[in-house]
């Protein structure tokens, strides 16, 4: 996520190394049950950076029979 052309608007940019992982990814970025347990994450370290420059979420999406089927986050940073 990056800051966008307009004022306090952002860019967000969903990939995975093939397609099933951006299709968990962007599962979880718009299931409002993953992004609930990921905002106290985020919150944790907010005040120690500036969040205005953007952010790195990772994710494991696991996969079965070419269908994702869970999501779970691993990691975030936020961009300097």
């Amino acid at each position: 996520m990056w800051p966008g052309t307009v004022p306090d608007r952002r860019i967000l940019t969903i990939g995975g190394l093939f397609t099933w992982g951006t299709a968990g990814a962007a599962h979880f970025a718009t299931n409002p049950g993953d992004l609930r347990a990921l905002a106290p994450k985020l919150q944790a370290d907010m005040g120690k950076v500036d969040s205005s420059k953007g952010l790195q979420i990772l994710l494991r999406i696991q996969v079965k029979d070419g269908q994702p089927i869970g999501e779970e986050y691993v990691t975030h940073r936020w961009l300097r």
